[in-house]
């Protein structure tokens, strides 16, 4: 698949930027406004309903993403709900990304989750929801939910609900995302491996009788780092991840799985991911807290125009 159109989209997958910053991410020209989820985490971070609830209500057009709703934790028809809500709020602008989780198993055990069933409750929970936002009445006899005759009114603005986005890199997402996805959202890959994935993809939906639509989202999410100097660049990135995974990066690293540098090598970083197939772009600020606008500026400055303008012309081989 060739993305006509890059799509260009900010996270906060810790602290909240706060709405001045929303507003920003609209007014400087970026596509979306993502947010991540935990529920007990080692480091600070919303719901992520309340905080795309908000980002609805100050902004327009900017479309709002969650990336990603950690599904296994949630009982899907109360999510379904408020999912549809905030979709409705919105005016339709909603991409739901939903994970499984894992690296954190604390967290299913505070939730009273066990841990080993999280990939078919993922399953499941997707099938209802979904039939659900049909907005007529829906019986559902499963391993883990159970209930009958359920109405869900009304129902969310986007026609059969908000797309939802498969996250991951296991065989398990990948398929997840193939068979049951309406886009696939991976974390820690490098533009080959990228690439790999989109033809496994289209294989895996092919063996259950699929074909991928145009509109299939093929999406990564990326720390930026934008500096003057790569190897600074690299350094700030690699002390990121070391912290939000809680696990040593070296710069080397960073420079595979986020964008480091000044504007013209991010700028050819991205047409790298874009070659691979990248229709959707998901970039983590990597900044001290409170100097997120000046990074999106910059970018909005330096390499926002050049994606715009390339978005329109064929991607070279």
């Amino acid at each position: 698949m060739t993305p006509d159109r890059l799509e260009v989209g900010i996270t906060c997958s810790g602290y909240f930027f706060g709405l001045e910053t929303v507003r920003a991410v609209e007014e400087l020209g970026y596509d979306r406004f993502w947010t991540a989820e935990h529920i007990t985490f080692h480091r600070p971070i919303q719901d992520v309903v309340p905080v795309l609830s908000a980002a609805a209500a100050v902004t327009r057009r900017i479309g709002l993403g969650a990336a990603v709703i950690l599904l296994p934790l949630h009982h899907p028809v109360v999510l379904a709900k408020s999912l549809s809500t905030l979709d409705a709020l919105s005016g339709g602008r909603l991409t739901v990304g939903i994970g499984v989780g894992g690296e954190n198993p604390h967290e299913f055990e505070a939730c009273g989750v066990d841990l080993r069933t999280r990939g078919a409750r993922a399953d499941e929970a997707m099938e209802v929801m979904r039939d659900l936002w049909k907005g007529s009445r829906s019986s559902h006899r499963g391993r883990f939910w159970q209930f009958d005759d359920a109405l869900m009114l009304p129902p969310p603005t986007q026609p059969g609900g908000p797309p939802l986005w498969v996250a991951g890199r296991s065989e398990a997402a990948m398929r997840r995302a193939a068979n049951r996805g309406d886009g696939y959202l991976p974390y820690l890959v490098s533009p080959d491996s990228f690439a790999q994935r989109v033809g496994r993809l289209q294989v895996m939906a092919a063996q259950e009788g699929r074909t991928l639509p145009d509109s299939y989202g093929l999406g990564v999410r990326l720390e930026l780092s934008l500096d003057d100097r790569e190897d600074r660049a690299a350094a700030k990135a690699a002390a990121f991840l070391t912290d939000r995974f809680e696990t040593g990066f070296t710069e080397d690293q960073a420079r595979r799985y986020a964008l480091c540098g000044p504007a013209e090598v991010v700028l050819a970083q991205i047409d790298r991911w874009r070659q691979a197939g990248l229709n959707t772009l998901v970039m983590q600020p990597v900044s001290d807290p409170g100097d997120e606008r000046a990074v999106l500026a910059r970018f909005a400055r330096e390499v926002l125009p050049h994606l715009h303008r390339r978005s329109a012309e064929p991607i070279a081989p």
